[in-house]
């Protein structure tokens, strides 16, 4: 297993903004979450090289910026909700879920009418970094997620 070229606090170029950052987060695959200014970009250990520039203080990075410590549950309930709510919902679960680095998530989505199913897995098709996806072999009101 390839250990990370960077760390947290490390001061780094990014090659495709031409700008350089602070790495806030080691994601896994060889990706680094960088903090350019006020906002943040994911980039590949290949689109970063060192910086001379001084690493600025943790203290020194905003609130909104740090990385979060909390691992978010692996499964999310959508039970009651609307189609539009469940979307909404699951879009920032399932970001979450990937800034983690969770190989495997579960969506309960019920079974009723069928339309949150269908949401889900329109929304899923949709995210590139679902490797697959399936209805659960135990319990059909639940989707299983493969990242």
């Amino acid at each position: 297993m390839n250990q990370p070229r960077f760390a947290e606090g490390d001061a780094v170029f990014v090659t495709k903004l031409g700008k350089v950052g602070l790495v806030i987060e080691v994601l896994t695959h060889g990706r680094y979450r960088v903090a350019i200014s006020s906002v943040t970009t994911i980039c590949d250990g290949s689109e970063i090289t060192a910086s001379s520039a001084r690493p600025k203080p943790k203290a020194e990075i905003p609130a909104h910026l740090q990385p979060r410590k909390t691992i978010p549950p692996s499964t999310i309930d959508l039970h009651g909700l609307t189609v539009d709510e469940a979307t909404r919902k699951l879009e920032v679960w399932l970001s979450e879920v990937i800034m983690a680095g969770l190989h495997q998530a579960k969506v309960i989505h019920g079974l009723g009418s069928g339309r949150l199913q269908v949401a889900t897995h329109a929304l899923l098709r949709k995210v590139p970094t679902v490797r697959a996806f399936k209805v659960s072999d135990f319990n059909p009101g639940e989707t299983d997620v493969y990242l």
